[in-house]
């Protein structure tokens, strides 16, 4: 179900903001890179679920106005948490990869099952 975009921008820039506040919290290391994790994971799935405004190109086309938050947050996580953010972008980039050529996938194919 996609919510209203202005909604998911403002969320988008929320999580950013928590991003780059987290180093504040001064959390343990493994707690911190797990939030980071977290937030970028956020981030992605907002990018996914309500960020493809089309399928059927050869990649998806996606709003900048919710995807530029996500890309924003990479930078912020690489720069702010070094390696542990670094690796943090890595999995969380390569999950929403995979799963926007799985939906991708399934969208146009059940399209052109119709």
């Amino acid at each position: 179900m996609r919510i209203n975009k202005t909604d998911v921008i403002r969320e988008q820039k929320s999580f950013c903001m928590q991003l780059a506040g987290l180093w504040n919290l001064q959390l343990p290391e493994g707690e911190e890179a797990k939030e980071v994790a977290r937030l970028l994971g956020l981030l992605a799935e907002n990018v996914l679920l309500n960020g493809v405004i089309n399928w059927h190109c050869s990649k998806p086309l996606i709003a900048w106005d919710i995807a530029q938050w996500w890309l924003k947050a990479q930078g912020l996580a690489v720069k702010l948490y070094g390696t542990a953010g670094a690796d943090a972008v890595t999995e969380v980039r390569n999950d929403l990869a995979d799963r926007m050529v799985v939906d991708q996938f399934a969208i146009v194919s059940e399209a052109n099952d119709n």
